[in-house]
Order: structure tokens, then C-alpha cells, then sequence
């Protein structure tokens, strides 16, 4: 049965997602029949053991108009990249000029974030839909990505990896479009994507080798022109996002990936 109105359908899935999320967050607080802030962050903790480390260098971040260093949240610098902390400390900011709980606040930012991503997730699904024969293929894939127990979960996470879903999805969807549209500008486009991405989480790292095997595949393929625009792209986000890497580099002395924070934070509860 194709089902008819599917645009309307797939609004209605995207909204009752985003108000499942919205009362959660509300359910999470409930104590007593009245919404209690200690008890949503109690709940909140529950979610994401990082989330008082994250919201500790939220607030360095607003204070000193900097990064954390060595010593001044943790006894490591914090391993995850900073863009994610300088993008949304406006938010943080505004929080703590109002009176307005920050962890509140970046929660349902989070919310919205990830309801910004299921929009550029059904602009993904349309454009590969037209090549599969399942007429409903659009309304199935963005009802299963909405309500996956993983979005669901991360959708109320104060995590980088939140914003790394956008930029993830932004590059499917510009990469999507270098292969049907062959177009310079969405090359450009997907390039960007992938610095910023980088500059947010360095899981862009596994996406980054699956577009080089892409590139080799397209090159043997003899599919020249999508080969050089995706290897375009390929270089900005690998040269501009570079900058992720040498920073762990200089304060790692050697380890890439960083995840000396991690167990630093595990030794050192409360950071």
C-alpha cells in the first residue's frame, strides 16, 4: 500500500519526535506532581556520565573567553575538540544572565539540534528514494532514525557528539549531491562540513576513510569528475580540520586521539 501525503506524514513523525524529547525532559523533573530541577539533573547525570565535565568547561569556556588547559578542569586538557564549547556558549551565557538552569538549557538545545538533523536526515532519504522502488522507503527510514534508542538517547545529551550528528548528516547530504548533481559548490560545501565536523569530534576520522575508498572506487569506476570533486572535499576537511589533530598532537606529545582525559576523569570524580 503506498501510502499518499507522505510529506505530511513524515512532519507529523518529525513532530511528535521532537515533543516526545520535550517531555521527557519535563517527565525527567516530575517530583511530588511539580517539576523539580534537582530531580532533572540528578536524572540528567543518569543520562551521560560527562555531563558535569561538560558543563564545567561550558562555564571556563564563558569566563575566560578560552580553552581549558592542563589542570584548570582536570588534571588533562580535555581530549574532545573545542568548537562544539565555543558554539554554544552563547547559550550558556544567556542561561546565566537570566537566571535560566544551564543544563536545562543546552539539554533542550540539544533537543532541537537533533530535530534539525531528522529534517536533514528526510532531505537525505527523499533523494536516495528515488532509486528505491518501496514507494513509503522515505516515511520508514525517518520514523526508524527518529525513534532509534541511540538518537532518542543523544537527543537529550550535553555532548559533543550532538552537534557532530549535524555535521555528520549536512555531509551526507551535500555528498549526496556531488554524486547526482556533480556540482563544485556542494564540493566545496561537503568540504566545510567535514572541517567543522572534525573541529567538533574526531569520529569525522572513520568517515573521512570511507570517503577515500569512495574516491578509489569512483576512480575505478572510471567516474572522473566525481572522483576530483569528492577528493576536493576530501582535502578541505582533511587541511582545514587538521587543526583538531596538531592540537592533540602538541598537548599529547604524540597521542592523536587523547584519551588520556578520559581516564583522568575517571580517577578524579566531580570534574
Amino acid at each position: 500500500m503506498i501510502i499518499r501525503n507522505k510529506d505530511k506524514i513524515v512532519l507529523l513523525i518529525l513532530l511528535v519526535n521532537l515533543f516526545t524529547l520535550l517531555g521527557s525532559i519535563y517527565i525527567s523533573g516530575l517530583e511530588g506532581g511539580r517539576f523539580s530541577i534537582e530531580k532533572f539533573e540528578e536524572k540528567s547525570v543518569i543520562l551521560l556520565s560527562d555531563t558535569i565535565r561538560n558543563l564545567n568547561i561550558f562555564k571556563f569556556v564563558v569566563e575566560n573567553k578560552a580553552f581549558p588547559d592542563i589542570g584548570d578542569i582536570e588534571p588533562n586538557t580535555p581530549a574532545h575538540p573545542p568548537l562544539y564549547y565555543f558554539l554554544l556558549a552563547p547559550v550558556v551565557s544567556f542561561s546565566q544572565a537570566n537566571g535560566i538552569n544551564i543544563m536545562l538549557s543546552l539539554e533542550i538545545f540539544s533537543v532541537f539540534i537533533m530535530f534539525l538533523v531528522s529534517i536533514i536526515f528526510w532531505r537525505c532519504l527523499e533523494r536516495i528514494g528515488k532509486h528505491i522502488e518501496n514507494k513509503n522507503f522515505v516515511i520508514y527510514g525517518v520514523a526508524f532514525f527518529c525513534f532509534l534508542p541511540s538518537t532518542l538517547a543523544t537527543s537529550r545529551m550535553i555532548t559533543p557528539d550532538v552537534l557532530f550528528f549535524l555535521f555528520f548528516s549536512l555531509a551526507l547530504y551535500f555528498l549526496i549531491r556531488v554524486i547526482e548533481d556533480k556540482s563544485g559548490k556542494d564540493a566545496f560545501l561537503l568540504g566545510i562540513t567535514l572541517m567543522l565536523s572534525l573541529w567538533t569530534w574526531l569520529s569525522t576520522i572513520p568517515l573521512l576513510i570511507a570517503i577515500f575508498i569512495f574516491i578509489g572506487f569512483l576512480h575505478h569506476s572510471n567516474k572522473l569528475k566525481e572522483r576530483n570533486l569528492l577528493f576536493l572535499a576530501f582535502l578541505i576537511g582533511v587541511i582545514g580540520g587538521s587543526f583538531s589533530l596538531i592540537r592533540n598532537l602538541l598537548v599529547y606529545g604524540g597521542d592523536l586521539v587523547g584519551n588520556a582525559a578520559y581516564s583522568s576523569t575517571a580517577m578524579h570524580q566531580g570534574t
